[in-house]
């Protein structure tokens, strides 16, 4: 979820900078972005302190940096535009709903 929030709220918003290397790693988005496969033992995944670290701190981001920004800043096409968002803003709007279908998932499995 994390890493989902990270690539619609600030990625599809601003691009990838330098400094999100602190705070959401190449491996960790290796490790739980899209294409990446779930490990039924978790082995070579992040420690869980890692994992919570990272959600916390690109949710703290997330909040910190959109509140900065303007409607009309957010309301622009998307570089790369996706089947469901065509917009930062609606990027922005979808990151809820995404959040939601993988807590669902989650849900499945703890089951």
């Amino acid at each position: 979820m994390a890493v989902a929030q990270y690539s619609l709220c600030l990625r599809r918003v601003r691009g990838r900078t330098a400094a999100d290397q602190e705070l959401i790693s190449d491996a960790f988005l290796a490790a739980f972005g899209i294409g990446s496969t779930p490990a039924a033992e978790p082995g070579g995944a992040p420690p869980l302190d890692e994992i919570r670290r990272t959600f916390d701190t690109v949710f703290e981001k997330c909040l910190a940096e959109l509140a900065t920004r303007s409607d009309a800043e957010l309301d622009v096409p998307l570089e790369q535009p996706h089947p469901v968002f065509q917009t930062r803003l609606m990027a922005v709007e979808f990151a809820s709903q995404h959040e939601l279908v993988h807590a669902g998932q989650i849900a499945i499995l703890r089951r």
